[in-house]
């Protein structure tokens, strides 16, 4: 195996899994939050499909050093009645911004756009969840993995965190699930143990 597919598989690997090689004194890369680089996204999307319009937004995490709302991999999707097309981006890890081809949709496929007037950002949402005085879950918790979803159906923020922490049993894995509005209402929120 030559020199150069070795150290492309080993590229390959670090991003897969997630990880990322961290320099001397510094933390590897945080990520950002939904809306942060929200209209770069819309202008990748409208040069690529420009009547399409946003309706779904996911992000995902592993190993954060703190909750904030800011995931490493964030997904946007968009959908132009017009043209009957979807198309989905990714903001990855490293920053770039990566848009899959425009595909045709199902035949009966029809969505809600989110208004973007009206989107509250993921950290906003897990400031929310965090100031709330009916859960614990933050205290003392190690942040492992964070996630999120939003689409114009629901127009819910879907909010799944999952932490590790000490207990009298030794070390232990907790989940916290929340559903909050766009308004800033915290709908639904379930904390268990794993």
């Amino acid at each position: 195996m030559s020199r150069r597919f070795s150290l492309l598989l080993i590229v390959v690997g670090l991003l897969l899994f997630g990880c990322a090689e961290e320099e001397a004194g510094q933390l590897a890369p945080r990520g950002v939050s939904a809306l942060e680089r929200l209209d770069e996204v819309l202008a990748a999307a409208g040069e690529l499909l420009p009547t399409a319009r946003l309706f779904e937004i996911s992000g995902s995490t592993v190993e954060v050093q703190t909750f904030g709302g800011l995931c490493t991999n964030w997904s946007y999707r968009f959908y132009s009645a017009e043209d009957h097309q979807l198309l989905d981006l990714t903001l990855s890890r490293d920053g770039l911004i990566t848009p899959g081809e425009p595909e045709p949709a199902p035949a009966d496929f029809s969505v809600i756009p989110l208004e973007q007037e009206s989107l509250s950002d993921s950290s906003a949402v897990l400031a929310l969840l965090r100031d709330s005085a009916e859960i614990g879950f933050f205290e003392g918790a190690e942040p492992l993995s964070e996630s999120y979803y939003l689409d114009g159906s629901s127009s819910n923020w879907l909010v799944s965190l999952t932490a590790s922490g000490n207990s009298d049993n030794g070390e232990q894995l907790t989940m916290l699930t929340a559903v909050v509005s766009l308004e800033g209402e915290i709908l639904e929120m379930r904390e268990g143990e794993l």
